[in-house]
């Protein structure tokens, strides 16, 4: 009893108190402008829908010509996850370099040792890590999780939101819906102000921690999912429409577009 009671306090203990914000940090913020006469350079939509939220991500992978970043809590090997794989893959293909960042407990039930993840992570192009995997022996680390869920593409464009990479939260795949909204913000000229520049420089942080990430790394077990005569389980198109992004910030969805 008196172990579990330790083994309990040290997994709740170091969360109690909160950290302070630095000064350094109040003065910069309070620096900053808010509000202005004229528009600024960013566009911004609410995401409110499952399915269109799934195409956005399809549409914006599309559209990459140099990097995506993904960050996400949950991230499933499952209908919505294949799809985003598949299209993050196939945006490697064209060089668009891909990272993505993964809560180390989707990493251990979820990523570690799944064979599609293994096939993702086995393009040179794609580097996939886990922040602050599970151990154990450490229960002091076990509840600093990483919720962060945001889609970033090249310089131009992000979602962010509290929507996971599974089917609970993309398409219509699940019977079970999950009500959620996200903002996607469309940059349409470079700015240095810009909130795309804080969110990426926030992602670099978390990144480059060397506390915090581990790498995913390739297993060869691709074999395990391919069959005779259909290559790569990545090679595939995504069973979401790849629209083009011209009509995204219109208000009605464009046509033709669905979740097959």
């Amino acid at each position: 009893m008196v172990l579990i009671l330790i083994y309990v306090g040290a997994l709740t203990l170091p969360y109690v108190a909160h950290k302070k914000v630095s000064s350094t940090f109040v003065k910069d913020f309070e620096k900053r402008s808010f509000t202005n006469d004229q528009a600024g350079t960013e566009r911004v939509s609410y995401l409110n829908d499952n399915v269109e939220a799934l195409l956005y991500r399809l549409r914006m992978t599309e559209e990459a010509k140099k990097e995506i970043i993904l960050s996400t809590f949950d991230f499933n090997s499952d209908h919505a996850g294949h799809d985003i794989m598949a299209a993050l893959y196939q945006a490697a293909s064209r060089g668009v370099k891909v990272r993505i960042i993964v809560d180390g407990i989707s990493g251990f039930l979820d990523l570690k040792g799944d064979p599609w993840f293994q096939a993702l992570v086995s393009h040179d192009n794609i580097n996939i890590r886990t922040y602050n995997p599970v151990n154990l022996l450490k229960p002091w680390t076990m509840q600093a999780r990483l919720h962060d869920k945001y889609f970033i593409v090249d310089d131009k464009m992000y979602l962010l939101g509290g929507r996971n990479t599974t089917n609970l939260f993309l398409g219509d795949y699940s019977s079970s819906k999950n009500i959620d909204r996200e903002l996607f913000v469309y940059e349409t000229q470079a700015s240095s102000g810009s909130s795309i520049y804080q969110l990426k420089d926030y992602f670099e942080h978390v990144w480059s921690s060397p506390y915090r990430t581990s790498i995913l790394i390739y297993k060869n077990n691709i074999p395990r999912l391919m069959k005779h005569g259909t290559g790569h389980p990545l090679q595939k198109k995504p069973t979401g429409c790849l629209c083009s992004l011209i009509p995204l910030m219109q208000e009605t969805k464009s046509p033709g577009c669905g979740i097959h």
